[in-house]
């Protein structure tokens, strides 16, 4: 977070990749149902192991090389959105993103193992999120080496009882020394800007964003949930926290005194009102072994609404990664 291997490469477009989309003027909804539609209507069970066995039937569709079965996963909501490990993969809206997915798939399956899963469901059932650790196998002669990657995937359940993702964000850990030696030298990878688009029931949930990157770090805490559930994922390998853990952390969880500041954001909310997302850049700088330093990060942050007004209960930060920098993550097996 040496060469990759074509699975690496075809991962970055089927797993949340594409190209920026730099407008923020999104299509008018499909006038047709998106592809998951044409399944029937899904039976009830448990939300943990709904969305467990929707992952695992994502990961049998790539291994298989299946576009339509995986492609049925997601939403055709013209406000989805999709953020890859790379420095270009952004993408609003369905069309695009569904067209790379079958472009990458046209060319064979991709192996992936998942290493853990964590799930919170919103207490109406109107959706829930799944963060998951994985590795993309690859093969090099005889040798087989394993990319860890991460991966949150928003869900939103539909009409007909199904989850289907709306929102998703996929990276690769890296260490803060390794992130804050590329910021202090410029090498480190810039993000896509993120175009400021909130959806149109998501305007409550865009005020409350705004006043946890206002309030500091006593609104951050009083905004996250302390369900047991709750899931906080930083940049660096092995930072997670729960909801309680990090709501009663005394201070940041970082390693060196940097200040942030905030791009804008693009922000989702489901029709009942109560689920939502948000993604956007954060800008820290400060002075770290006498060099000014630099970094821009990504965030995805997922809420519930309840009595109390909204909550966060998930959260996914990353680096952006350029392909060349993959290598040094890849690890032998």
């Amino acid at each position: 977070m040496k060469t990759i291997t074509r699975s690496l490469a075809l991962l970055t477009l089927a797993l949340l990749g594409g190209c920026p989309k730099r407008s923020s003027t999104l299509p008018a909804p499909a006038p047709t149902p998106g592809p998951g539609s044409q399944l029937p209507p899904a039976p009830w069970r448990p939300p943990r192991l709904e969305m467990i066995a929707e992952v695992a039937d994502l990961d049998d569709a790539l291994t298989k090389g299946d576009a339509n079965r995986y492609l049925a996963h997601f939403s055709a909501d013209p406000y989805s959105f999709m953020l890859g490990s790379g420095p270009g993969e952004l993408y609003v809206g369905p069309q695009a993103f569904s067209d790379t997915i079958r472009r990458s798939l046209a060319r064979g399956g991709i192996l992936v193992r998942q290493t853990d899963i964590q799930t919170h469901a919103a207490a109406d059932n109107s959706g829930g999120v799944a963060y998951v650790e994985f590795e993309v196998l690859t093969f090099q002669g005889e040798r087989q080496f394993a990319l860890p990657m991460r991966m949150t995937l928003v869900f939103e359940r539909g009409y007909d009882n199904r989850l289907r993702i709306v929102g998703g964000h996929t990276s690769v850990a890296i260490a803060d020394g390794a992130l804050l030696a590329r910021a202090a030298s410029g090498t480190a990878t810039q993000p896509a800007q993120i175009q400021q688009t909130i959806s149109p029931t998501a305007s409550e949930l865009y005020q409350t964003v705004m006043a946890m990157q206002q309030g500091g770090w006593d609104a951050v805490r009083r905004y996250t949930s302390t369900a047991p559930t709750v899931l906080i994922v930083g940049t660096a390998p092995g930072e997670r926290w729960t909801g309680a853990d990090y709501a009663g952390e005394p201070k940041p969880p970082v390693t060196a005194p940097l200040t942030p500041s905030y791009g804008p954001a693009h922000v989702w909310v489901s029709q009942r009102g109560t689920w939502g997302f948000a993604t956007y850049l954060i800008t820290l700088t400060g002075d770290v072994g006498g060099a000014p330093v630099s970094v821009q990060n990504r965030i995805t942050e997922v809420f519930e609404r309840g009595a109390d007004g909204w909550k966060r209960v998930h959260a996914h930060a990353s680096a952006p990664m350029a392909p060349a920098d993959l290598s040094g993550a890849m690890v032998a097996r």
